[in-house]
């Protein structure tokens, strides 16, 4: 009964440790996300931003505030009970989150090629009229399949 309580305590410890080395490094790595995400704030309003850049900006802000997602997520992980998942459950624009993450893989898929490469994987999105715009689920969640399923593929 003693080796039982024991094993008990020191199981409890390990996971106090890892839910506080989480907690700790989900914000070590928020802090320069935000700084990111503050500077594109500012690069965003700059007068005069040629298109392409803009577009660069964007994309670079979008990807900031996915990594935002990720970290909470971690977050919600490490106090979330074992064998738990969370999953919110709020009304969000689908095409809007698809779009995104295609957005944000595109960009990814750019850095692959060399400026001589001629042919080019192109990324294209189609969704059918029929799928409904507004849906109720978990947009974080949905945003981490899309983007782990197009990254790997890419």
């Amino acid at each position: 009964h003693a080796e039982v309580i024991a094993a008990r305590m020191q199981a409890d410890a390990a996971n106090a440790a890892k839910s506080m080395f989480i907690a700790r490094v989900s914000h070590e790595l928020r802090t320069p996300v935000g700084g990111i995400v503050g500077l594109n704030r500012i690069i965003k309003k700059q007068e005069g931003l040629p298109r392409a850049v803009r577009e660069l900006v964007e994309m670079g802000d979008l990807t900031a505030h996915s990594l935002v997602s990720v970290i909470d997520e971690i977050l919600d992980f490490a106090k979330a009970d074992p064998g738990e998942p969370t999953f919110e459950s709020i009304p969000f624009d689908l095409r809007a989150i698809v779009r995104e993450t295609m957005q944000t893989i595109a960009g990814r898929l750019e850095g692959k090629y060399q400026p001589t490469d001629k042919e080019r994987l192109q990324l294209v999105c189609d969704i059918d009229a029929a799928v409904p715009r507004q849906v109720k689920g978990d947009p974080t969640k949905l945003r981490q399949i899309l983007t782990n399923l197009l990254g790997n593929s890419v």
